[in-house]
C-alpha cells in the first residue's frame, strides 16, 4: 500500500505504535497519505487494514479489501486534481478485536490517531 501511495504522488507517513491488547503489547502501524493544497482545510477519509495475528503472520486488507482499495483509488484521483482542501487518506491498523470485540479490544489504530494527530497539519 505504501509503495502504491508513493507511486500515486502522495506524501506518506507510517505511524508505528504499540497497542496494549488482551494478548499484551502488539506493534501496529497506521498509514497516512497526504495530498496537500494551499488551503488550511483538511479533509480526512479513512478506512482500515489489519495486521492479523496468526501462525503465519500477514499484513493485509480488511473485508475483501474494500476500504483499502477505495483509499488507494482516491489517492490516484486526488493527486491528479487541483484540490481546494488538503486530504489525509488514513489506513488504520488494528481496528478488529484481538480476542473479543469490546470497548478496549478494538479500534486500536483510530484511537491512537485521535490521541496523537490533533496537532498535525
Amino acid at each position: 500500500m505504501v509503495d502504491q501511495l508513493h507511486e500515486a504522488g502522495t506524501n506518506v507517513e507510517q505511524d508505528s505504535f504499540i497497542a496494549s491488547t488482551p494478548l499484551g503489547a502488539v506493534p501496529m502501524t497506521n498509514i497516512v497519505a497526504e495530498i496537500s493544497s494551499a488551503s488550511p482545510t483538511i479533509v480526512i477519509i479513512a478506512g482500515h487494514y489489519d495486521t492479523k495475528r496468526m501462525a503465519a503472520p500477514f499484513s493485509g486488507a480488511n473485508d475483501g479489501a474494500s476500504s483499502a482499495a477505495f483509499l488507494l483509488e482516491m489517492a490516484r484521483v486526488l493527486t491528479q486534481r487541483h484540490n481546494k482542501a488538503t486530504y489525509w487518506l488514513v489506513f488504520f491498523d488494528g481496528e478488529e478485536a484481538v480476542e473479543q470485540w469490546s470497548n478496549t479490544d478494538s479500534l486500536y489504530g483510530s484511537r491512537h490517531f485521535a490521541r496523537t494527530s490533533s496537532g498535525r497539519g
